[in-house]
């Protein structure tokens, strides 16, 4: 299931709806950011926090391929 654009979920609606996300390693590419569910949901917290204060919100979320796509606002 992907969610694409559009309406931006919020972290805590991202976190709250999809509890099997816990944890959150990242790799750096241009403009997008993406995100691999691992394991340790107080890291993934911080992290997602920490994309919005740098005006990152999140592109996409594929829970087949446990990614999750951050673009610039």
């Amino acid at each position: 299931m992907a969610h694409d654009g559009g309406e931006t979920d919020s972290v805590e609606e991202l976190l709250d709806d999809h509890p099997e996300i816990e944890m959150w390693s990242w790799k750096h590419g241009g403009e997008e950011v993406y995100v691999s569910l691992d394991n340790g949901k107080l890291a993934g917290r911080a992290f997602l926090d920490d994309m919005e204060e740098r005006g990152m919100g999140v592109k996409f979320v594929d829970f087949a391929t446990s990614r999750i796509g951050f673009s610039r606002e």
